[in-house]
C-alpha cells in the first residue's frame, strides 16, 4: 500500500513539474483584455492608445496561437532564438505608440512580468491591502 501511495504521489509531482516547462500557456481573450486593461492603468494610456495597444496584444496573441498549433501538427519546435524576436518585435511595436515616459514604465512593468515568472510566481497574486 506504501508503495502505491509512493508512486501515485511520484506521478503527480512529475505531471506537475511538466507544466511548469516550456513556455506559459497563451492567454485567451478575456486574459488578453485584462492584460490590455492593467497596462493603460499602469501607463495611463490614452484611449485611441489602449485601442492601438489591444489591436497589438491581439495580433500577437493570435499569431502565437496559430503557430502553436502549427507546431502541435508538424511536431516542430521554434528555436529560443526564434521565440526572443518575436518577443522583441511584439514589445517595440507596443513602445512605437508609446511616449518616452511610458515607454520607460513599460520596460519596468516587462521586467517585473520576467522577475515575476521567473520566481515561478505566475498567476499568483498577493492579497489585496485590505485583506491582510
Amino acid at each position: 500500500m506504501l508503495v502505491i501511495f509512493v508512486l501515485a504521489i511520484t506521478n503527480v509531482s512529475c505531471a506537475q513539474d511538466e507544466r511548469k516547462a516550456g513556455p506559459p500557456p497563451i492567454p485567451d481573450a478575456e486574459k488578453v483584455n485584462k492584460m490590455v486593461d492593467n497596462l493603460a492603468n499602469e501607463l495611463d494610456l490614452s484611449g485611441e492608445q489602449k485601442e492601438e495597444v489591444a489591436s497589438i496584444f491581439n495580433n500577437h496573441f493570435d499569431s502565437m496561437r496559430e503557430k502553436t498549433e502549427i507546431s502541435k501538427k508538424t511536431g516542430e519546435r521554434p528555436s529560443r532564438e526564434v521565440m526572443e524576436k518575436q518577443k522583441q518585435d511584439f514589445e517595440n511595436e507596443v513602445k512605437s505608440v508609446l511616449t518616452q515616459e511610458q515607454q520607460q514604465k513599460f520596460d519596468a512593468h516587462m521586467k517585473k512580468m520576467r522577475n515575476h515568472q521567473k520566481s515561478g510566481q505566475q498567476g499568483k497574486r498577493k492579497p489585496k491591502k485590505d485583506q491582510r
